[in-house]
């Protein structure tokens, strides 16, 4: 399809075509064009069935012309119009918004579940891009600010955090290293 744009404006001209709405006396066209056979009459009457007293029509004309390549005959074509080329109101209410897609399960590492309840959960993802995903693999590793600030956990704030949880969770007063780094991360940073 978007090949056919590329084409020329002659080429494009036609598919731009198949896109708009027909008139009257194109709906005629169409339909004598696949029914040669049957009488005028029933091309009128094919075009009175889709348009409405303005002759305006609701349906492009590929979909008259998809419509009627699957007719097999005119007397097909003209009963079984209101199925095959649906008015807007009715096409409209058969549309059905596709369900949402059910949330994401919540990861259920401990690493994560540790995090959330100081709600930085948002962490989880350095701890887990390390391997650092049960209780004693964090507990076990030296982390401390630098460390934390290479796994891409940047704000002091939350580093703080994280690492009087890791403290609380060995049961010690001071979390590791946190005097020295602080000092050493203060003086590289004047």
């Amino acid at each position: 399809f978007s090949h056919s744009f590329r084409q020329p404006r002659k080429a494009r001209a036609d598919l731009v075509r198949k896109f708009q709405l027909p008139l009257f006396a194109d709906l005629q066209s169409f339909f004598q064009s696949r029914f040669p056979e049957a009488p005028a009459q029933d091309a009128q009457r094919f075009a009175v069935r889709l348009t409405d007293d303005a002759g305006s029509t609701h349906v492009s004309c590929l979909q008259v012309e998809c419509y009627l390549k699957e007719a097999k005959s005119p007397a097909e074509a003209l009963a079984n119009l209101a199925q095959g080329l649906l008015p807007v109101a009715v096409a409209e209410a058969a549309r059905k918004r596709p369900e949402a897609p059910p949330p994401p399960k919540e990861c259920e590492e401990w690493v994560h579940l540790w995090l959330k309840k100081e709600g930085l959960e948002h962490q989880s993802g350095p701890f887990m891009g390390q391997a650092l995903l049960k209780r004693d693999e964090v507990l076990g590793a030296p982390l401390d600010h630098i460390i934390l600030t290479g796994m891409g956990i940047n704000k002091i704030g939350e580093r703080c955090k994280i690492l009087k949880m890791i403290a609380a969770e060995k049961g010690t007063k001071e979390a590791p290293g946190d005097k020295d780094d602080k000092r050493k991360e203060s003086e590289v940073a004047f």
